[in-house]
């Protein structure tokens, strides 16, 4: 909480812009939280492919560990998106209600012989652990109600939300560089500071803004200019909350839904980037260091893992597709 208590002291009320920032804390919580049930499952997938020895309680265990972040991601999706939450809730239960199921074992595979012929394998905690990583994945004979479609149902609601509330009407700072808008709201005192102490309100400039990850994607930008070093495009308009290390900016322009975010403090257990596209094509090819997802009408790439001077390569090429021209 010692975070939330700067931004409450540097706000001093509850008005939008505490909101704002508060809703940036959350997001990144629901990227933590997701970034948790992905780490379970490779760690699960792991196992079964490299043939670890365990027992059948790694697998109970892994799916209550799963089950616990699912849970969380879904309290946080709901907390940013409230009229999605019934929504959310009945996905959860029934991807529970699913995930327990995984753990019993067909009557028929009692018969080691059939059970080899279904999945190729023979001891009871591989089968198990088969039939919950097809409830991770996909979900089993076609059921939709697996961990990754209840990840995807959670992207789509918090980004919608998102996109929809974002509004620049209470940020206390104007950035205008590369061809954008940026209105800025610091997450708390000092993060924009012109070197001879803070800046109030109004426009700024680059080198007044300490945000190392929105530094890194507008270097990205450089790349996007014409041959004589103009820079005459038709920019975007973003609403972003700022701090040295954490950035969560969203693209306001109608029509051209994007939010990025990322965090850079230089701990590559804590760091990451994460951006989503509404209705729109992404090259996987230009950011191949990325992975990618389709969650609705939503397409998201995100890196997390990378040591520090990774991340700053694909942070640079992350701007120049975030700051390409708005045609593409």
């Amino acid at each position: 909480m010692r975070l939330l208590d700067r931004i409450l002291k540097f706000s001093g009320r509850s008005d939008d812009s505490t909101e704002l920032r508060i809703r940036s804390i959350r997001f990144r919580r629901l990227l933590e939280d997701v970034r948790s049930a992905l780490d379970i499952m490779a760690d699960a997938r792991e196992k079964r492919d490299d043939e670890f020895i365990f027992d059948r309680h790694y697998v109970t265990a892994l799916v209550d560990r799963l089950m616990d972040a699912a849970g969380k991601m879904v309290m946080d999706a709901a907390i940013l998106a409230p009229r999605s939450g019934s929504a959310l809730y009945d996905a959860l239960d029934s991807c529970r209600g699913l995930g327990q199921a995984s753990l019993l074992e067909p009557a028929e595979w009692n018969d080691v012989d059939r059970g080899q012929e279904r999945t190729g394998l023979v001891e009871p905690e591989y089968r198990m652990l088969d039939r919950a990583l097809e409830w991770m994945n996909e979900g089993a004979e076609g059921e939709c109600c697996s961990i990754q479609s209840l990840v995807d149902l959670v992207f789509e609601c918090a980004l919608d939300a998102e996109a929809s509330r974002r509004r620049p009407g209470n940020l206390s700072f104007r950035l205008d560089t590369a061809g954008h808008r940026f209105d800025l709201l610091p997450l708390f005192d000092g993060v924009v500071d012109a070197g001879d102490g803070p800046v109030e309100d109004g426009p700024v400039s680059e080198m007044d803004v300490h945000c190392r990850p929105l530094g890194r994607l507008l270097m990205g930008s450089d790349g996007n200019k014409d041959a004589d070093g103009s820079d005459d495009r038709k920019g975007r308009r973003w609403a972003a909350v700022v701090s040295p290390e954490h950035l969560d900016a969203v693209c306001i322009d109608d029509g051209a839904p994007i939010h990025v975010t990322a965090t850079m403090s230089l701990h590559a257990d804590s760091d990451f980037a994460f951006a989503a596209f509404r209705d729109a094509h992404v090259d996987s090819r230009a950011l191949p260091s990325f992975t990618t997802r389709k969650a609705g009408r939503w397409t998201m790439i995100w890196r997390y893992g990378a040591d520090t001077g990774d991340l700053e390569e694909a942070m640079i090429r992350l701007g120049g597709r975030v700051f390409g021209p708005v045609s593409e």
